[in-house]
Parts: structure tokens; C-alpha cells; sequence
């Protein structure tokens, strides 16, 4: 059997255990509703987003932190986004703008900084890393929460920088996925320069084509656990 590895965390709300889940049960409804077919018509080269596994991969790839509580987004006197939430937790920050002023503001964003504190302590297996960043896909979601890598460490709750999308109020509903961890395990790279690559990607692209759907799944994909 092959041996698994272990992102460990404990929750500090005793109240809300599950602050992280796997990212594949946060499945947004616009891909639940979505077609595998432009039309709804199955044909040659009619393949819509949803036939597409990489990006279903990396829809699906890690873990998520999940907002414990229902947190409502109003407008201020002075027109600025102004964050609430009833239970007493410390669950968002406020940081000056001075932290990075260089800091160009993600597009479409309000320029205040916020950070998430995530309400749990995660520990990264030793000789592994983990990406923290926005989930992978997900521009439905209001806010868009910066990245960062954190190497193999046992991680207090920190702060993570966000920023809310220009213009909104209104509910981020308790459970909605805020920061996805994708674990990967450190090893040294180097890129080169190779002959004979893309007539290997023709002769692919030849494969695939001789089937209506399903090829990259049948002979490259492999299925990925996160439990």
C-alpha cells in the first residue's frame, strides 16, 4: 500500500473543526451547471470547458480553507468597504498600504488592504512545500487573495493579504473557499532547450483526434487523492 502523506492542522475554533477541506468538495455551481459540449451537441472539435481535465485538476487540486462564520461587506460614509461578522473571532485584519507600497492593486480590486487570518495551525511534512494562494479558478469569488510558499514548518495563523473586488457588498457566505493549499514536495530543476518536441506534440495532437473525447484522460491523466 502505498504510503500517504499528511498535511496536519488543528483547528482554533472548537466549534467549526473542518476550517480546512478538500478542495474538490468546494465545487463552484457554474462548473456543476456547465456542458461538456458547446451546444449541448457532442461533435468533432466541440468540446466545451468543462471536457477540459487540467482544468478540472487544478479546480480540484489540494486543500481549502473555508470561512468559518458569515461575513457581510458594506459601504462606509467615506464610500470604503467596511467588513462584519457577529462571532467574536479575529477572522480579517487590516493592513496600511504602507506594508508595500510598490504593490501594484490586482485589477478591478478596491486598493485597501486586507489580510485573512485563518483559524487553524497547519503543519507541512519536512522536505515538502505548500503554495498558498487564491483558489485556483475561482474569479466568481469577491476577493482575490494573494500567494505565497511556505516551506516544511509547523504555520501559526498568520495573516494572508486580500483584496475585495471594486464595488462589492453584500454576503461571503459561511464555508466559501478563500485560500487553497497545494502541498508539492522540493526538488531541484532546470529548464533546457530540446530538440524534437513538437513533433512529438503533433504526433499528440494526431492521437487525440482520432478520438470524439477523452484521450489525454485515457493516456497522460492520473488521478490525484486528497482526502
Amino acid at each position: 500500500m502505498m504510503r500517504r502523506n499528511i498535511l496536519k492542522f488543528e483547528s482554533l475554533r472548537p466549534d467549526f473543526p473542518d476550517v480546512i477541506v478538500p478542495t474538490r468538495k468546494n465545487m463552484p455551481q457554474w462548473y456543476k451547471d456547465a456542458d461538456l459540449w458547446v451546444g449541448k451537441q457532442a461533435g468533432i472539435d466541440n468540446h466545451a470547458l468543462k471536457a477540459c481535465a487540467p482544468f478540472l485538476d487544478a479546480l480540484t487540486i489540494g486543500y481549502t480553507f473555508v470561512t468559518t462564520d458569515d461575513i457581510l461587506v458594506t459601504t462606509g460614509i467615506n464610500g470604503e468597504p467596511v467588513i462584519r461578522w457577529r462571532n467574536g473571532t479575529d477572522l480579517i485584519g487590516y493592513r496600511s498600504s504602507d506594508h508595500a507600497e510598490t504593490l501594484p492593486i490586482p485589477l478591478g480590486c478596491n486598493r485597501l488592504h486586507f489580510t485573512w487570518k485563518p483559524q487553524a495551525i497547519v503543519e507541512i511534512p519536512k522536505g515538502y512545500s505548500a503554495i498558498f494562494t487564491h483558489p485556483f479558478n475561482r474569479a466568481d469569488l469577491p476577493f482575490i487573495t494573494l500567494t505565497g510558499v511556505v516551506d516544511s514548518a509547523t504555520v501559526p495563523s498568520g495573516s494572508i493579504p486580500f483584496f475585495l473586488k471594486e464595488g462589492f457588498t453584500g454576503l461571503i457566505p459561511q464555508g466559501t473557499p478563500y485560500l487553497q493549499i497545494i502541498p508539492f514536495k522540493r526538488e531541484d530543476w532546470k529548464a533546457e532547450k530540446f530538440e524534437g518536441l513538437i513533433a512529438k506534440a503533433e504526433l499528440i495532437t494526431k492521437k487525440s483526434r482520432s478520438l470524439l473525447k477523452g484521450w489525454y484522460k485515457q493516456n497522460v491523466w492520473e488521478k490525484k487523492n486528497y482526502e
